[in-house]
Order: C-alpha cells, then sequence, then structure tokens
C-alpha cells in the first residue's frame, strides 16, 4: 500500500481516541494534602458552595488508572446531594494562566439516562449515547445556579433518580463510563469524519480530508491501538513547548517526525497531545506526551528532533528519575509575538488595510530562515507569530514595517514571547493621533 504523507498525523489522532474510550477509571481514596500543587481555592470554596446547597462532601479520589505513570497527578473531590439523587464530581487542571476548573452534578434515572450538568472544561467532540444527556452551563455561572438549574432538569426528564448511599456506589460512575466507552467502540471508525468537521470546520476538505483517509484506509490501527507505546516502554516524559500551535500542524511540525524518530531506534513514541489555553483562548503552550524505553538516548533523539522541528527556546522535558521531578530545558528559536489592536484604530484603518498584506510585508522584511509560524484571532487582538534566531533582530527588520503600515499602530509587540521564564520585553507602538 502506498504511505501517505498524512498517515503519522492521522495514526496519532487514532490512538490519541483509543485511549480515551478504552480508558476506564480506578477511583481510590486520596489524600489532598498529597498534592501540594492542588487548587485549594477552588476545592475548597464549592465543596462549602456545595455545602450551602445540603450537598455532603465524600472526600478525595484519584483516578489510579490516568495517573500511573504520569509525572503532574491530579485528584477529584467529590459529593452527595442531599436527598442521595446526584453525585458532584470537581477538580481543577493546570492551564495558563489559570487552571482549567470544572464542576459536573450527575444523576442517573430509572430508565437508563444519565444526566450531567456541566460547569468549565472542553469538548472532545466525541459523540455520546442518546441516553448521556449533557448541558453545559457559561463558566460564569455560580455553583448555586448550576445546583438549581440540575435541579430541574431532573424534575423535567418526567422518570425518577435512583438513590445512592455513597462512596461505596462509586459503581455509579462506573456505569457511565461504560456506557460511553461502549457506544463509541461500536462506532469505530465512524468517529472520525464528525470529530474532524467539528475541530477543523471550514479547514475540514483540504486537512480534514486527507486525515480521514488515511484512518479509513488503515483499520488495523483501530484494533491494534491498546498495543501503543504506553504498554512498551516505561518511562513517561512530557515534551512541553512554548508555542501558540494548532493541534494539527503541530502533530505535523513535531509529533509526526518524533514518533518516527523514537520508533525506528525502538526508543519508544509519541502517546498523546494537548493544549493549555488562556483565559482569552490563545494557545499559551502545548504539549507531547511521550513514553519511552529510557531517559537517556530517548531523551537526546527527542531534543535533537524537535530544535531540528523549530521548537523555541524555554521548551522543556520533564520526567521523573529515581523518584525526582527533572526538567531539561531545550529549544534554540526565539519568537516575536505582534498583537494587533483589533478594536481601537479608526475605521478607515480596518477598511484601506488587512492582515494578509500586512503578511506579505512581514514575509519580505524577514530573512530566510525566519518565518511566520502562526496566528490567532482574539476578540480584541489579532497576533501573527514569528520564529528565528533572534527575536531582536527580527524586531529591528520591521522597524520600517511597523512605521510605514497603518494598521500596526498601538500593537503589543513581544520579543521573545513564550515562556515566562524567559528574558521578555514588551513594546508598545506608536498611535498617532490627528
Amino acid at each position: 500500500m502506498t504511505r501517505s504523507p498524512f498517515d503519522e498525523s492521522a495514526r496519532r489522532i487514532v490512538r490519541s481516541v483509543r485511549t480515551m474510550v478504552d480508558h476506564r477509571a480506578e477511583y481510590r481514596a486520596v489524600n489532598a494534602a498529597e498534592f501540594p500543587g492542588r487548587d485549594a481555592e477552588f476545592l475548597d470554596g464549592t465543596a462549602r458552595e456545595l455545602a450551602a446547597e445540603g450537598w455532603q462532601t465524600l472526600g478525595d479520589f484519584e483516578d489510579a488508572a490516568f495517573n500511573r505513570g504520569r509525572q503532574n497527578k491530579n485528584f477529584v473531590r467529590m459529593a452527595l446531594s442531599g436527598d442521595r439523587t446526584a453525585y458532584a464530581m470537581w477538580f481543577s487542571a493546570p492551564a495558563a494562566p489559570r487552571p482549567a476548573r470544572v464542576l459536573g452534578l450527575r444523576s442517573l434515572l430509572g430508565d437508563g439516562r444519565v444526566l450531567l450538568t456541566l460547569r468549565g472544561g472542553s469538548k472532545t467532540d466525541l459523540p455520546t449515547p442518546p441516553a448521556y444527556l449533557v448541558e453545559r452551563l457559561d463558566e460564569g455561572a455560580s455553583t448555586g445556579q448550576q445546583v438549581r438549574r440540575h435541579r430541574e432538569r431532573v424534575d423535567a426528564a418526567d422518570a425518577a433518580p435512583r438513590t445512592h448511599q455513597g462512596v461505596a456506589e462509586l459503581a455509579a460512575l462506573a456505569t457511565e463510563e461504560k456506557m460511553q466507552s461502549e457506544f463509541r467502540a461500536a462506532r469505530g471508525l465512524a468517529l472520525f469524519e464528525p470529530m474532524l468537521r467539528a475541530k477543523l470546520g471550514p479547514d475540514f476538505d483540504e486537512r480534514g480530508q486527507p486525515l480521514l483517509d488515511s484512518i479509513l484506509a488503515h483499520p488495523e490501527w483501530w484494533t491494534a491501538a491498546p498495543g501503543s507505546p504506553a504498554g512498551q516502554y516505561p518511562h513517561l516524559v512530557i515534551a512541553r513547548l512554548y508555542e501558540p500551535i494548532q493541534p494539527i500542524d503541530r502533530g505535523t511540525r513535531y509529533e509526526d517526525p518524533l514518533q518516527a524518530a523514537l520508533g525506528t531506534r525502538a526508543l519508544g513514541g509519541v502517546t498523546g497531545g494537548g493544549s493549555a489555553l488562556t483565559r482569552e483562548g490563545e494557545i499559551a503552550y502545548v504539549q507531547l506526551d511521550l513514553s519511552v524505553a529510557n531517559v537517556g538516548a530517548a531523551l537526546d533523539v527527542a531534543k535533537q528532533v524537535l530544535e531540528q522541528a523549530g521548537a523555541p527556546r524555554g521548551s522543556e522535558l520533564r520526567f521523573e528519575r529515581e523518584g525526582q521531578a527533572m526538567v531539561v530545558p531545550f529549544g534554540t528559536s526565539e519568537a516575536l509575538a505582534i498583537y494587533l489592536d483589533g478594536t481601537g484604530l479608526p475605521d478607515d484603518v480596518y477598511t484601506r488595510c488587512n492582515i494578509n498584506e500586512l503578511v506579505e510585508r512581514v514575509d519580505a522584511a524577514l530573512g530566510g530562515s525566519e518565518k511566520i509560524r502562526g496566528s490567532w484571532s482574539g476578540p480584541r487582538e489579532t497576533s501573527l507569530y514569528l520564529y528565528g534566531p533572534s527575536a531582536d533582530a527580527m524586531f529591528d527588520k520591521l522597524q520600517s514595517v511597523f512605521a510605514d503600515y497603518p494598521l500596526c499602530q498601538n500593537a503589543r509587540v513581544v520579543i521573545r514571547h513564550g515562556n515566562p521564564a524567559l528574558d521578555s520585553r514588551t513594546v508598545r507602538l506608536p498611535f498617532p493621533r490627528g
């Protein structure tokens, strides 16, 4: 069979989805004090807010299946409603600049349906069973509002909710998970087209269809996924790259060549990846999950491949060695981020200028090894991300563009954008006023 250039990215997507589908939580009680980085403000505050609504906290629990082999472990807190017909589960996950805070309220109805009222978190774009009814509330909703909305949904469900006796009935959560897993597993390869369409939107035909074609051409990837590197290699390594790169581009630039390099040397593989977002929705950094044979030669290969692919300064390899958390910095390129004022300039500037013309001017001013590698459109700003050997040198080369092109007025330019530990500086471009 002819190999497609999209095969590595497609196989990575299949592996990631199969891992989610096959996951089975293994909840066990833990002591929150053993998690020094816990978000106590959210965890304890939510417990108090639920108590005010008549809920009883059951304790703290880790998903041992999820935490196994991970450096950054997490746990959830659970509570039971006063009438014992609903569970609450809440947790905080690392994200920039603030943790992602998630609270879910669940009720199992007598007819087999599950009601979940959710605040926080992100969608997976994977389908849910018809009997699994999810309603997402705005993140600004209070815990009291969420409790009342969940109660309204239960009352309107036309089926009595089941009652639970406490921690011993965590099987209720396993029932919900099993329902989702079996539904998704039964759909098999049919999962991927709607998921890719939801993620890529208007870019599906150009970027999603080739991935889907590769996935459908290799059904063995789906059936063989449980034998992924996560089960073959004992060491977990997190490669954190402080670059706002989109998931598909992340796979092409970093994950695919790294998977090829580790795989051909029998040193491991890429088992997953993700993005940490700011409050405004900008990607702050991305992470690659690696399962490797050792933390010597495998790390050397990972560092070399990622730097050759353009990993920025401030990137990190995170792992454990003999029980000690280790962080190895790497990266050679520097980033210059240009945040254009999207709301405060005169209307005629937005009429006369456009981002595509600015991109052409920036490209013309940069050198051969300096490139625009991405952009982002936020509620008030639009950004361009430039990478090269020196952020200062790129800033100097763009002075004429900044001075001559009106769309650059009042722009915010971040030199050495990325890891907050870098010696970055921000320059606000002039805003001439009549």
